[in-house]
């Protein structure tokens, strides 16, 4: 009688690169992410990065 081999499912952590919250658990072994609030705070940051050129330099018509 041959029995099939037991499968062993194998949970990885799902961790936030930037702060290291766990976010899940996964099956797949390529397991970092980034959380939502970490995601916000890089876009912001970027945003805010920008040069806005018609904000910064204001000049005069006459």
């Amino acid at each position: 009688m041959i029995t099939e081999p037991a499968q062993i499912e194998n949970d990885f952590e799902v961790l936030c690169a930037w702060c290291g919250v766990k976010i899940r658990t996964d099956q797949t072994e390529e397991s970092y992410r980034t959380c939502l609030e970490c995601f916000y705070k890089i876009v912001a940051d970027q945003l805010n990065s920008q040069k806005r050129p018609g904000s910064i330099l204001i000049t005069s018509d006459r």
